[in-house]
């Protein structure tokens, strides 16, 4: 977990051979998942402070649950099919690289105008509750 001071910037890698909640904080956050599935949570700060951050996310090829919720957030999802990437708060923004053709991502109507998506196929809106 990342508690650093706001506006620093963090890196965070997930251990091999284990599940990881690998959560980001207050700064520019650099996550970099393991290799059997994790959850990986841009930022856990519902407020999104500072104003501006970022998160770059590299997801390992095991199966994974992203949440992309920092203002700006690069996403490369891993290759297993079996991940889903929830990008559905309003306000943030970024690029989403699915690694993998079956891998599902959540958007909302706001969000999915401010995302670039390369190689997601499965767009959903329907879990998101709104």
């Amino acid at each position: 977990m990342d508690k650093g001071p706001a506006g620093k910037k963090h890196k965070l890698i997930g251990d091999r051979g284990v599940h990881n909640w690998l959560l980001g904080g207050y700064g520019n956050d650099t996550i970099i998942g393991g290799d059997i599935g994790d959850v990986i949570w841009a930022d856990y700060h519902p407020s999104g402070q500072p104003r501006w951050q970022s998160a770059t996310i590299h997801a390992g090829n095991g199966r994974n649950v992203i949440y992309a919720n920092d203002t700006i957030n690069h996403v490369w999802t891993g290759t297993n099919p079996r991940t889903v990437v929830h990008a559905h708060v309003s306000g943030i923004s970024g690029d989403i690289h699915c690694e993998s053709p079956g891998i599902v991502v959540f958007l909302s109507t706001v969000s999915e105008r401010h995302f670039k998506r390369y190689g997601c196929r499965h767009i959903s809106h329907y879990s998101v509750g709104y």
